[in-house]
């Protein structure tokens, strides 16, 4: 019943976030000084760090993970969990693209890496959220791993926006939809 209510909750915060973005609402409008601050606090280091971190939660990345999980689950009887990943990737990495071509969404232009894909939502954070959330779901790790998976979910959201590939609305409107997802798989269970 608890993921059923975390996926109506998230489901509705992503609306608002896709309505924020086509009427350049609050967080529309509070992307724009994120994304300056992080062009003031350039720094060499800084960019490989967040480079480095930014990797973790990369789509192709993220997508042959899922496909290793989901094969060593089949393979070795664990139908559910083989099945429950399956899902989350290729559904999560589905749903981000379309939403991204329907809504076209143009990424900065002050980015240091010039990407050909729109921006809202964050492939990056979506994957991140669903491939590590399927992870503690699975594996139920204690509280030290537990918040390791966070703060790496944290900072992965962090770098695209530090990367200026992101603004911040497209990371929320990430961590909505890939929340939603996993809670919508999670509530078949």
């Amino acid at each position: 019943m608890v993921f059923i209510q975390l996926s109506i909750l998230s489901l509705a915060l992503l609306i608002y976030m896709i309505y924020d973005e086509k009427t350049d609402g609050f967080f529309s409008k509070l992307s724009i000084p994120v994304n300056l601050a992080a062009e003031k606090y350039h720094h060499d280091e800084l960019v490989h760090f967040n480079k480095a971190i930014t990797r973790l939660g990369g789509v192709l990345v993220l997508t042959i993970a899922f496909t290793v999980l989901t094969v060593y689950f089949f393979v070795n009887g664990f139908l559910l969990n083989a099945l429950l990943t399956a899902l989350a990737g290729f559904g999560g990495v589905g749903v981000s693209e379309l939403m991204k071509k329907a809504l076209k969404s143009p990424r900065p232009k002050n980015g240091l890496k010039k990407m050909k894909s729109h921006a809202f939502p964050s492939g990056h954070v979506t994957m991140s959220v669903l491939f590590y959330g399927m992870l503690m779901y699975i594996f139920k790790p204690g509280i030290v791993a537990t918040v390791f998976l966070l703060l790496l979910i944290i900072l992965i959201a962090k770098s695209r926006i530090y990367l200026r590939v992101h603004w911040l609305s497209d990371v929320l409107a990430g961590f909505f939809l890939g929340f939603f997802w996993l809670n919508l798989i999670l509530s078949f269970v």
